[in-house]
């Protein structure tokens, strides 16, 4: 595919560039092969702490014993989230009528944010490229500089 502007410049895939009542969209679903590692990690953890705390509760561990790896469980919580985010989550940049947004959905996550237009002093990307076992792999971020 083709930049909007017919400028010949590819635009992976993932991406879609929707333009409607003068506002352009331009949306993305997360790189989803970071997913299947970390839930392969997420299900050991998760299935180690499922076994501990039947093992404890069997055994009827004092409070103190239960309450102990309760950092360990907010860590598999946050680990199982994460997959979940870059599963379902797409990241969507709208510009027009004198806004620039960014959202990201439908499950919470942080970076959302709306600049009036006129605040912006210039919008840029940095593009990193690196390389893993064959394939070749890009990362693109966005930064604004705001107009003081």
């Amino acid at each position: 595919m083709t930049s909007p502007g017919g400028l010949g410049v590819g635009l992976p895939d993932r991406f879609q560039v929707t333009e409607l009542g003068g506002v352009l969209a331009i949306s993305w679903h997360w790189p989803r092969w970071m997913a299947i590692p970390v839930a392969a990690f997420a299900v050991l953890w998760d299935g180690f702490l499922i076994f501990f705390y039947q093992q404890l509760l069997q055994r009827n561990a004092p409070l103190g014993t239960l309450l102990f790896p309760l950092l360990h469980v907010a860590v598999g919580i946050f680990i199982t989230y994460f997959v979940l985010v870059v599963l379902l989550n797409r990241s969507v940049l709208r510009a027009g009528r004198g806004e620039l947004t960014v959202r990201n959905g439908p499950l919470p996550w942080p970076g959302n944010r709306t600049l009036a237009t006129h605040e912006l002093a210039q919008l840029f990307c940095v593009e990193r490229r690196g390389a893993r076992a064959r394939s070749p792999t890009m990362w693109w971020r966005a930064f604004d500089r705001v107009a003081r």
